[in-house]
C-alpha cells in the first residue's frame, strides 16, 4: 500500500483528481494534472552526486521539479544585482542553474529553476510578471500544452509557508483567507486568468499589470521598475519580447524596452 506522506508534499496531493469551475474558461485543477510523480520525496537523495544536466533528465513533470526544491532546501533570500546606467537601477536576476546551486532565491529564481528542471518535458515555459502600484513584483509560471494554460506560483509550493496556502482538496472553502495563487489554474487564454484575479484585486481598489514574458533561455533577465507622478514604469532590455496581458492598464502603468 503507498504511504502518501511519501509522495504528497507542501500543499500538493499526488493523486488529486478534481476539476473545479471559478469562471468562464477558468478552471482550479491539481498540479499533477501536468503529470504524476514517480519520484518519492526522499529519492532524489540518489541523484545528490550528479550534476544539474543529468537531473534535468530525470525530471517527468513540474511536480517532480517541486519535490527536487523542497529536497535540496531551497530557501527565500534576496539574490539579485541591481545596477544604474542612465540613471535607471536595473535589476538582475538569477538563472535556473544559478538559483538551484545557491538553493535560494526570491520567486523569479523559483520560477527560473523550476524552468531549467523543466525545459525538455512541455511544449512551452513562460513567466507571467505582475507589478503592483508600489512597485513591487511577483513572478508566475505558465506551461503551455494541448492548447490550454496550466498557471501556478511555484514559490508557494517551494517555500510557502503551508498555513498559508491553499491544501489540493477541489473544496472552494479551503481557499477562503489563503493566498490565492497558490493552486494550478487551467485556461484556454491567460487574459481568463487575469480577468479574474483582477476582479479580486478590484474589491481592494488594486490595480496590477499583468505581463506575458515570452520563453527565453536566459530566463527572466534583467528589467527597472520606478514610479513618477503620473504612474509607474516597467522597462526591459531593447530586443525584450514581452506582451501586456491586461490592455486597460495601460493608463496606470507605462511598460516599454529601452536601451541599457
Amino acid at each position: 500500500m503507498i504511504d502518501k506522506k511519501n509522495y504528497n508534499i507542501k500543499n500538493l496531493i499526488y493523486d488529486a483528481e478534481f476539476e473545479i469551475k471559478l469562471c468562464n474558461d477558468l478552471y482550479w485543477v491539481p498540479l499533477n494534472e501536468l503529470g504524476k510523480t514517480r519520484k518519492t520525496n526522499n529519492s532524489f537523495e540518489n541523484f545528490k552526486n550528479y550534476n544539474l544536466s543529468y537531473i534535468q533528465t530525470q525530471i517527468s513533470c513540474v511536480y517532480e521539479a517541486v519535490q527536487y526544491l523542497n529536497y535540496i532546501g531551497f530557501l527565500e533570500n534576496k539574490d539579485v544585482t541591481i545596477i544604474r546606467k542612465d540613471e535607471v537601477d536595473w535589476v538582475y536576476h538569477s538563472t535556473g542553474i544559478e538559483a538551484i546551486k545557491n538553493s535560494y532565491g526570491i520567486c523569479t529564481s523559483v520560477a527560473s529553476a523550476v524552468k531549467y528542471l523543466c525545459d525538455k518535458v512541455y511544449e512551452y515555459i513562460g513567466f507571467i510578471l505582475f507589478v503592483r502600484p508600489d512597485t513591487s513584483y511577483h513572478i508566475l509560471c505558465y506551461i503551455k500544452q494541448n492548447n490550454q494554460f496550466y498557471i501556478f506560483d511555484p514559490s508557494a509550493y517551494v517555500y510557502g509557508a503551508v498555513e498559508d496556502i491553499i491544501p489540493e482538496t477541489g473544496n472552494k472553502k479551503d481557499m477562503q483567507g489563503k493566498l490565492f495563487t497558490s493552486i494550478c489554474f487551467r485556461t484556454s487564454n491567460l487574459k481568463h486568468f487575469v480577468k479574474f484575479y483582477q476582479r479580486i484585486l478590484l474589491y481592494k481598489k488594486i490595480h496590477f499589470v499583468f505581463i506575458d514574458l515570452f520563453d527565453r533561455k536566459d530566463c527572466i533577465n534583467k528589467m527597472a521598475i520606478t514610479k513618477n507622478d503620473k504612474n509607474v514604469l516597467v522597462y526591459f532590455p531593447s530586443q525584450f519580447q514581452f506582451s501586456v496581458i491586461n490592455e486597460d492598464s495601460r493608463g496606470l502603468y507605462t511598460i516599454k524596452n529601452i536601451n541599457c
